[in-house]
């Protein structure tokens, strides 16, 4: 009998996209699926359509909650999935029909603990697929890869910390669950997850498409939002230091460090456009928070850009205010 494959697939507001994801996944060549839909508290009919999709299919098992957010969702998933592997898809993206079938195939014959595929990012309202992409994620040459290889590749960000493009064997998200209540939950995750593999395969086609809308929650600066992006950034650093020390030489475990201030500068630079209360009072704060990093893990090994940035924000920020469009792509 073919192994069994879980997909966890969270839910909120997203009318005008669902179908067409859900269909990605009733759709694939590889029928023995349990499909997990987690509605986290829709209000747009989005949970109309998933009931109707669940009567239609036996393999749809749709549980409601009320709105905790996707690392809830993704939680309630991962307590309630009984799959020999799992896979996770966004309710706005796609998987190509052959993404199981192939990732399947690539577990089983690599002997690997994660398989990984290429995901192309299309900034659209539009159906998947349907323009050029903008993105096309990893870099990372096809293969297979030991653990110490894929975190170094996490470290030079040429393999992902997203969690939707990913076959997963079942067993390495045992005592692992997505931080409730927090955006860009994947950051941590991945490294943890990454810790626990032998061997990870990489496949050479795109069989996801990711969804980029310019309204969607990792692109709306909120204090929130900010925060947990700062919170994610230190855990993983955190994380890092206390499991993975033979891995990065200390010029490494350093430049971790900088880019602990590098992601604080640009916080404090999106931090302009956020519309929250107390505004004033969270840039302040987030200047200290800047000054306090830089003295604790210095600034001399700091890039040219990163290290005028720095100054600047500690002598003239309403200088750095004014040239802001210049100065937040040269981090991106």
């Amino acid at each position: 009998m073919e192994p069994l494959v879980s997909i966890v697939f969270p839910v909120y507001n997203v009318y005008p996209y669902i179908r067409e994801s859900i269909d990605s996944i009733i759709g694939q060549t590889y029928k023995n699926l349990e499909i997990i839909i987690v509605d986290d508290g829709s209000s747009d009919g989005s949970s109309d359509i998933c009931e109707e999709y669940a009567a239609k299919d036996p393999r749809i098992r749709f549980i409601r909650q009320t709105n905790k957010g996707v690392s809830a969702a993704r939680n309630v998933g991962l307590d309630e999935f009984t799959g020999d592997y799992l896979a996770f898809l966004d309710s706005d993206d796609v998987f190509e029909k052959e993404f199981v079938e192939k990732a399947v195939a690539s577990i089983i014959s690599e002997d690997v603990d994660m398989v990984v595929c290429k995901s192309a990012t299309y900034v659209t309202t539009e159906k998947l697929g349907s323009s050029n992409p903008v993105d096309i994620v990893p870099v990372t040459e096809p293969g297979v890869y030991d653990r110490d290889y894929v975190i170094q590749s996490l470290f030079d960000e040429t393999f992902k910390v997203i969690v939707w493009n990913k076959l997963y064997k079942r067993e390495l998200w045992d005592g692992i669950r997505f931080p409730d209540g927090h955006v860009f939950e994947d950051v941590e995750i991945m490294y943890r997850l990454c810790c626990k593999c032998s061997k990870v395969s990489i496949l050479p086609v795109v069989l996801h498409l990711h969804r980029k809308r310019p309204n969607s929650i990792t692109t709306l600066y909120t204090k929130n939002s900010i925060n947990d992006a700062i919170l994610a950034a230190l855990r993983t650093e955190d994380f890092v230091r206390q499991n993975t020390p033979d891995i990065f030489s200390e010029e490494q475990l350093q430049q971790f460090d900088h880019r602990i201030v590098k992601r604080l500068i640009v916080h404090y630079l999106q931090s302009k456009n956020i519309k929250d209360e107390g505004k004033k009072e969270y840039r302040k704060n987030l200047r200290n928070r800047i000054f306090e990093a830089g003295k604790k893990y210095g600034t001399d090994y700091l890039s040219f850009h990163v290290k005028v940035a720095y100054n600047m924000v500690r002598i003239c920020p309403w200088l750095l205010d004014l040239i802001y469009p210049c100065m937040i792509n040269i981090f991106r």
